[in-house]
């Protein structure tokens, strides 16, 4: 469930003491996170190389993100763990004759995840609720490439929801099998028809020239990922906190359509001109924890996006400066180079994003039923029961986005407005009547040190049709930080707050203990 009702119960001592007990727990678990993720590896470099703080990206994880997990300035003179050929580069030039050389990597691509965390809030007519969820989740990540241009992404939950050793379930059920859950798989196949960066006597490209576009303009995504819609940089994959956008995971009625935290399908993004973008994809469109599509038709999106000002969003600048000091240096500009210095978190970048998503979703609510029946003798007898509606709904989403970041401050955020033709609503489930919403949230960044990041995010959705509109509404403030420990752990610590006090969204109190190896 996206949203819990209830109210938020705090108590000082309470959670000075709790905030103790974790603070040993890191110190006693610190000293044995030593090791790296897959990238660190493969590379041999640290992970702020990419990141303004895990999971947050800085321009330079975005453009290695976007570019299939290499980095677009020449990846192969950067990698450190050599790879394993399957073929000679020869093969190359006698193809189709012959299979196309690749490779696979030396390590096995493999690395880990664990969260563990504490969770407090209080539920209407229930007693406050303190939860110790240790742990909160432990997850395998594999991520790689297969030769140049092809690459993959998986990320697979091996136990959550506080389930002891094999898994477990919901509420402190516990479940007999191991709780996993698949969360992202996809292949990339990156730089489609770029075929060579080389230049012939004569200064034209090499291969075959009918076919040959600029690079980073044509990538394809097949499988099951975050379509690239709500600014790409807030995904809930890379936040900071735990607690999820609005725009990103709001539902209508019965349509528990969302955008995140991830869709089945293919996507196909690119850059031109370094600094424009766009993501254009066809999905089953279900989202939220329904991969399979429940009806016959295909969602549809797109965005179109600009970097005014900051780092090319493709990345061709002076990677070299990037990984080692055995790699001869180049001159660049200071300004634009930020994230590659040992400032890696500043930069001073400007970028806004349209887009729009169109879909068909069945939606479906349940009702109470109850018939009364006459008895022979007289009386009524009340039979007790639910029921099902399904209807179809075919909806749109359309929305703006925008980041700014100078240095040390980094503020973004995003509106979204959705029209829904039948939602079906709660208040009259029989009734077909098309609703519409308005939500967005703004957030703000704030790095105090590199390894202090603090956060606040505003959020509001509000249905313009629902006649409950102050019951059904949401506004909500989030305030939290990110200490890091070591490059690779960190603590988060956050408040969730129920602005318009209608108990829709929980008052709540997290902290969590977050470390990849």
């Amino acid at each position: 469930m996206l949203f819990h009702r209830g109210r938020f119960f705090f108590h000082p001592t309470r959670a000075v003491l709790n905030m103790v007990a974790m603070f040993l727990l890191i110190g006693t678990l610190a000293e044995w996170a030593q090791a790296i993720p897959v990238f660190s590896r493969k590379y041999r470099t640290s992970c702020i190389t990419c990141h303004a703080g895990f999971p947050k990206l800085n321009s330079v994880g975005e453009s290695f993100r976007r570019n299939g997990y290499q980095f677009p300035g020449g990846d192969e003179i950067l990698v450190k763990d050599e790879p394993i050929p399957l073929g000679n580069d020869s093969y190359k030039d006698m193809w189709p004759n012959t299979l196309w050389p690749s490779d696979i990597p030396h390590l096995p691509p493999v690395a880990f995840r664990a969260l563990m965390g504490f969770n407090q809030f209080m539920e209407d007519g229930r007693d406050p609720s303190a939860d110790f969820q240790f742990p909160r989740e432990f997850g395998l990540l594999s991520a790689g490439t297969l030769g140049q241009n092809i690459s993959w992404y998986a990320s697979l939950t091996l136990a959550g929801s506080g389930g002891h050793g094999g898994g477990g379930g919901h509420g402190g059920e516990e479940a007999s099998g191991l709780n996993s859950d698949l969360g992202r798989m996809f292949v990339q196949f990156s730089n489609l028809f770029a075929w060579s960066d080389e230049d012939d006597d004569d200064g034209m490209r090499l291969g075959n020239r009918w076919l040959a576009i600029p690079k980073h303009l044509i990538n394809l995504r097949i499988g099951q990922f975050e379509p690239q819609v709500i600014a790409p940089y807030a995904s809930v994959h890379r936040q900071l906190g735990t607690i999820g956008r609005l725009p990103n995971l709001v539902t209508m009625g019965g349509n528990g359509f969302m955008f995140e935290p991830a869709q089945r399908g293919l996507e196909l993004h690119g850059t031109w001109r370094q600094n424009n973008s766009y993501a254009i994809g066809l999905v089953n469109g279900n989202g939220g924890e329904t991969a399979w599509d429940n009806n016959a038709q295909k969602d549809f999106y797109f965005r179109v996006a600009k970097k005014w000002w900051g780092y090319p969003i493709d990345g061709e600048i002076g990677q070299s400066e990037l990984i080692g000091d055995e790699i001869e240096e180049e001159e660049y500009d200071e300004d634009a180079m930020a994230p590659m210095t040992l400032d890696f978190w500043r930069e001073f970048q400007f970028e806004t994003g349209l887009f729009g998503y169109y879909g068909r979703n069945q939606a479906s609510v349940s009702v109470e039923d109850d018939v009364d029946l006459l008895l022979a003798g007289g009386g009524v007898y009340r039979l007790e029961g639910t029921r099902t509606i399904i209807r179809p709904d075919r909806f749109e989403r359309y929305g703006v986005d925008a980041r700014l970041q100078r240095e040390d401050l980094d503020i973004f955020g995003a509106a979204t407005w959705g029209w829904d033709r039948d939602p079906i609503s709660d208040e009259d489930p029989d009734a077909i009547e098309a609703d519409r919403f308005f939500t967005y949230f703004v957030e703000a960044d704030y790095y105090f040190k590199p390894w202090l990041i603090g956060y606040t995010r505003y959020e509001q959705v509000r249905y313009q049709n629902d006649p409950r509109q102050e019951e059904a509404g949401i506004s909500r403030g989030v305030v939290g930080t990110s200490v890091y420990v070591r490059t690779n752990m960190r603590v988060v610590s956050e408040f969730g707050i129920d602005a318009q006090g209608n108990g829709t969204t929980a008052d709540v109190f997290n902290v969590l203990l977050d470390f990849a190896y």
